[in-house]
């Protein structure tokens, strides 16, 4: 009996290891493509490194079983037929990142998952990220301000960098910092909600929402508030505080996808609804210049769209149309900043039907099993993990309207996060 408790204590101490390491890989992606040399031989390791970790989950804890993460076969199913017109390299890179995070989540994450490991990385790393982006503020701030007393404005210029105050911290990009800071941002809530609030939560809570509002993106913003609403509405629900007929919670849903529809149908094809769309997009464009021409990568697109619109123009082929956009400005290649237009145009309406179904299966899957597990056990371990999940899935689908986080590693592997707290056991800590 001994050497059996050995043996299931050993295996879960394996599990919860290549869970933390999932966990933790997107930060160190993150740091690793700002230090590495080009040219070096180790420059895909981060990438090597969670392939290794799937392969080792797969072979430690692979074992078939139903399981509501199979349903993610049917996206990887269907782009994997429309790859023969995709960007190899592109969809090879792509394709290992996302299928790598899924068997971790399949196997190494199908029970017994460690929801104070999780949350403890995902919260640190945001505290981190948040406190490195209040100090390059900072730095900002005293380059902006006192420096011109003793220098030049040239050389005011070169030690301050980019202009403003604004900043990404330890990253390249202020999205980067984001998918740290507005997790952990979750991950502090969540875990304070059965704890007493002193005045280190609302000290942390402060650095977290500064570092939020630092990195100036106001899509974040609105993606944070959905998700906060949204589990709010749920939990309220599960705790039988608020009364919602489903038949009106349907009814409401298909009115706004019908109305949704109506818009993109107007859009594609009404010019002036689509100026005047745009318009009011680019009110709402960052500081960081990330929005400037998105507008012209919409109607390339929709174009794109337009010449095949059933399977698409192949993943990751919308890089290189987006060179024309630009030719004259720039030689980068673009995402659309919007995955669900930009998966019509390179998956075509087979490609976004798997997607979208793939992410409402899932998100639905959740929050009906917090709502049973919140009604029976309220603010367990298991009913915060889950509400973590909420957070974290809803965060990952909001997004996908503004940025590129499927197309981003960093986002991807954020987003199986939140998929792999569903192996939770519902009786611990009860």
């Amino acid at each position: 009996m001994r050497l059996t408790i050995h043996k299931r204590q050993g295996k879960l101490n394996l599990r919860q290891l290549l869970i933390g390491v999932m966990v933790i890989w997107p930060f160190l992606y993150s740091i690793w493509i700002q230090v590495r040399i080009t040219a070096s031989t180790f420059v895909h390791f981060p990438l090597i490194l969670l392939g290794a970790t799937a392969i080792i989950a797969v072979i430690c804890f692979g074992k078939l079983y139903q399981s509501i993460l199979l349903v993610w076969l049917i996206f990887y199913g269907v782009i994997l037929l429309l790859s023969l017109k995709s960007n190899k390299k592109v969809f090879f890179m792509d394709f290992a990142v996302s299928f790598s995070s899924w068997l971790i989540c399949y196997t190494a994450g199908r029970r017994n998952v460690s929801f104070d490991l999780v949350c403890k990385i995902v919260r640190r790393l945001g505290i981190i990220t948040a406190f490195t982006v209040i100090l390059d503020s900072t730095t900002r701030i005293i380059s902006k301000v006192i420096a011109p007393m003793f220098y030049t404005s040239a050389d005011v210029e070169k030690f301050s960098g980019r202009s403003g105050i604004l900043s990404s911290g330890l990253f390249t990009h202020s999205g980067i910092a984001g998918c740290f800071l507005v997790p952990g941002l979750f991950a502090f809530l969540v875990s304070y909600r059965n704890k007493k609030k002193n005045a280190f939560f609302w000290i942390m809570l402060s650095v977290l929402a500064l570092g939020i509002i630092l990195i100036n993106k106001r899509g974040f913003m609105l993606d944070i508030a959905i998700s906060l609403l949204v589990v709010f509405l749920v939990a309220r629900q599960s705790e039988g505080k608020m009364k919602l007929r489903l038949n009106r919670v349907l009814i409401v849903v298909f009115s706004i996808l019908i109305i949704i529809g109506v818009l993109f149908a107007m859009y594609m094809s009404i010019p002036l609804v689509r100026q005047s769309i745009n318009n009011i997009t680019d009110k709402f464009a960052d500081d960081d210049g990330t929005l400037s021409g998105r507008t012209e990568l919409y109607d390339l697109a929709i174009r794109l769209f337009k010449q095949h619109p059933i399977i698409g123009i192949g993943w990751g082929n919308f890089r290189e149309q987006s060179l024309h956009v630009f030719r004259m400005t720039s030689s980068k290649t673009y995402e659309t900043h919007n995955v669900y237009l930009q998966l019509l145009c390179e998956t075509g309406v087979i490609g976004l039907a798997a997607f979208l179904i793939t992410i409402i299966w899932m998100l639905v899957y959740t929050i009906r099993r917090f709502m049973r597990v919140n009604s029976m056990y309220p603010d367990s371990e298991a009913s915060l993990a889950l509400r973590l999940s909420m957070y974290l899935q809803l965060f990952f689908i909001t997004y996908c309207f503004s940025g590129n986080p499927l197309y981003d590693y960093v986002f991807v592997v954020t987003y199986f996060i939140g998929i792999v707290l569903l192996g939770v056991n519902e009786r611990e800590n009860v």
